[in-house]
């Protein structure tokens, strides 16, 4: 059956959904002759550079296209000597190099950074493309970076604003960012500037007519949604490209084994994934006035609108009973206190460091200690680190455990969020633990903040039975079932 939807990197071909009414205006401008600049600003992981990527996929022969991810560039000349390739490449491919062309571009070869060399091939080069009537359309993107790669040097600035204006020239150009170009050009240029060639379009979220494509991808799979199911969909994702990928990603998997398609468990099987985008999403709207030139008009999901305390940091403080570390020097504070009630180490969450290899009996020493924290008054789970003498070993062993793609702080968390749910049970583990990956000492290492939950937990063995698990001192305790009972009721208080 095959799976559309794409979570990392581009969305290209049919991974790419939606966005018909504006690629067919875009190529309306951008594929006829006249000089057209557009500024596309979009909030994380909308779909700006996925949206480019479609418009100019099948692109006519006459225009010569170059793109640019201004993120790979330390220099500005090498950024321009990157575009020159590209130009050359475009030439020799279709036999039109000439050497009056072929003696410009020669600036690919030049070791110094020759701004005056720069400047003078940049304008006959784009002047004798014109005069063979080859427009060329410039994107760059990742736009933002232009602060620093353009190191607030008027001259860079205005090289490509000279290019992008005048039609001598015949080019057009499209920057890509999440900041609009007034704020990227900010202290730069008192003058002419990009932003006064460049309009500005929002890129937003979905629209009515991207979701009808969306659940019509469902459809073509042969994947029944019903009304229920897509309220479900929306009320988690809202209308976001990246969170409505990351669903679609997994109803297809379902589909596919011939599983039950619950969106509700789907979701907490992401909530990590889900709950990053939401702080950024927070962040945002908590931060509007510093984004006023952008005015994102973003519909927020229903789920984030009734959760949205939970993303920030002050109510994390608030959640958890103490402010969380923010620099490595405040995480080894806390790292080397001595261990008592509710402070815990772990060397690794499943790897035998004697015999070098998985040992799954590792992680029940991991549930053991969540499952205390949860049951007495909460505490910190630090594992990369020693016990005994707290020395910081990282998680990089556990990670050798994971296929290669799948070595990143997402995957562990997964892993350890499964784990987790399978023996707590998914609500109390969602509600009550905090996941961070503080670096120490140049290794990355996973805290696992526990806050005491309101109800008893038992926890699931190897062998399905249950368990209750409290912190008594400095170590976790088993109790006994006539010990239960009384202590439910002595400390869990209705």
């Amino acid at each position: 059956m095959g799976n559309r939807f794409s979570v990392t990197g581009k969305a290209v071909n049919k991974s790419f959904i939606g966005r018909d009414k504006i690629i067919k205006e875009f190529k309306k401008l951008y594929f006829k002759n006249s000089q057209k600049n557009r500024s596309i600003v979009a909030f994380k992981k909308i779909g700006k550079s996925s949206f480019v990527f479609e418009l100019f996929k099948d692109i006519p022969k006459d225009i010569l296209y170059i793109y640019e991810d201004l993120s790979l560039w330390n220099k500005y000349i090498d950024l321009w000597k990157s575009i020159f390739r590209k130009v050359a490449s475009y030439l020799n491919e279709n036999s039109l190099m000439t050497e009056y062309l072929e003696e410009k571009l020669s600036v690919i070869n030049t070791k110094a950074d020759d701004w005056e060399f720069v400047v003078f091939s940049v304008e006959k080069i784009f002047e004798s493309l014109a005069e063979e009537e080859i427009k060329t359309i410039i994107v760059l993107d990742n736009f933002d970076n232009a602060i620093d790669l353009f190191e607030q040097q008027p001259g860079y600035w205005m090289l490509f604003r000279s290019i992008f204006s005048e039609s001598r020239y015949n080019v057009s150009g499209i920057t890509i960012s999440r900041r609009s170009l007034p704020y990227i050009e900010k202290g730069v240029l008192k003058g002419s500037t990009l932003s006064g060639i460049f309009e500005q379009k929002i890129l937003e979220d979905f629209d009515d007519d991207d979701m009808k494509k969306y659940y019509q991808v469902f459809e073509n799979m042969k994947i029944t949604l019903d009304d229920k199911q897509r309220k479900e969909i929306e009320y988690y994702c809202g209308r976001f490209p990246y969170l409505l990928s990351i669903m679609g990603q997994e109803i297809c998997e379902l589909a596919e084994d011939n599983e039950n398609i619950d969106i509700k468990n789907v979701f907490e099987n992401k909530k990590n994934l889900f709950d990053k985008y939401y702080k950024d999403i927070n962040k945002y709207f908590e931060n509007e006035e510093e984004y006023e030139d952008e005015k994102y008009n973003l519909k927020k999901p229903n789920y984030f609108e009734e959760h949205k305390s939970e993303f920030g940091e002050q109510k994390e403080t608030k959640k958890y009973g103490f402010s969380i570390p923010q620099t490595e020097a405040e995480w080894k504070e806390l790292i080397t206190e001595p261990e008592g009630t509710n402070i815990e180490c772990k060397s690794s969450l499943q790897y035998d460091m004697n015999h070098k290899k998985l040992n799954p009996v590792l992680r029940q020493e991991v549930i053991k200690s969540v499952s205390a924290f949860l049951n007495t008054d909460g505490g910190k789970l630090f594992i990369g680190v020693e016990d005994e003498k707290r020395i910081i070993l990282g998680i990089e062993n556990d990670y050798t455990l994971l296929a290669k793609k799948d070595r990143n702080v997402d995957s562990f968390e997964l892993i350890l969020r499964d784990i987790l749910s399978d023996a707590c049970g998914t609500a109390v583990i969602a509600n009550n633990v905090l996941i961070k990956f503080p670096v120490i000492d140049g290794k990355e290492i996973c805290a696992v903040i526990v806050r005491p939950s309101s109800t008893e937990v038992f926890t699931k063995d190897p062998k399905n039975e249950k368990i209750f698990y409290i912190r008594s001192g400095n170590s976790t305790r088993k109790l006994d079932v006539s010990e239960v009972t009384n202590y439910i009721n002595s400390h869990f208080k209705k």
